[in-house]
């Protein structure tokens, strides 16, 4: 029974240490006991969105490795994870971003094409605004999200200036970042800069997006 905030530490504690042992062996016992101890969560007063997030964290992961050997059993834990993502993103956004986190994984599984999105909608104009969602909530991989969909024109019309703005509002928010993903924002500043100026135009100063889409139900 959880009933306390004491009682909530102990059971993530409990579940990061079996999700850390999966995540190194592939037992699927391991598994099973970081998912129950995250979905006694769930059913606790202490709803907290990293229980939902780090359900669908392990369903990605286990999806991932059936890829090769049973797509039908990887396709079921895509969804599972789908599921517990758009859980975690219907929730408060908490200090270690988890809802904008899920939003943004809802996106990349779009993206790729391994969970189907709700029937007439256009895939890349949804994964377009989950992550402008967790853009406008102040998380830097949905601005370096946001800013790559802007310069492609993926989900919406092009635009180099919306492209620049929030990959520059990422590089603000680059201690989010892991190193990789700083240097990689900050050539994507260079490039985008560069077509900038061969294009001859520039910022507005102020420029954002705002946007109240929500994401589709799994």
């Amino acid at each position: 029974m959880i009933s306390s905030v004491e009682d909530v530490d102990d059971t993530l504690r409990r579940a990061s240490g079996f999700a850390q042992r999966f995540l190194e062996k592939g037992d699927m016992a391991d598994f099973v006991r970081a998912v129950g101890y995250l979905g006694s969560l769930l059913d606790s007063p202490f709803r907290i969105s990293a229980a939902p997030f780090g359900i669908a964290l392990l369903c990605e992961e286990k999806a991932d490795s059936l890829l090769d050997t049973d797509i039908k059993a990887a396709e079921d834990f895509f969804k599972k994870a789908a599921k517990y993502y758009f859980i975690a993103a219907a929730m408060p956004d908490d200090g270690g971003y988890n809802s904008s986190r899920a939003k943004v994984s809802l996106a990349t599984l779009i993206d790729d094409c391994l969970i189907p999105v709700n029937h007439g909608e256009d895939r890349d104009k949804v994964s377009f605004d989950l992550c402008l969602e967790a853009a406008n909530a102040g998380y830097a991989e949905g601005q370096m999200s946001v800013a790559a969909k802007f310069y492609a024109g993926r989900g919406v019309e092009k635009s180099l200036p919306d492209a620049l703005f929030w990959m520059k509002e990422a590089q603000k928010n680059k201690a989010q970042l892991c190193p990789d993903l700083q240097a990689e924002a900050d050539c994507a500043i260079i490039v985008i800069e560069s077509d900038l100026a061969a294009e001859n135009l520039s910022v507005p100063a102020g420029r954002s997006v705002q946007d109240n889409s929500r994401p589709p139900t799994p």
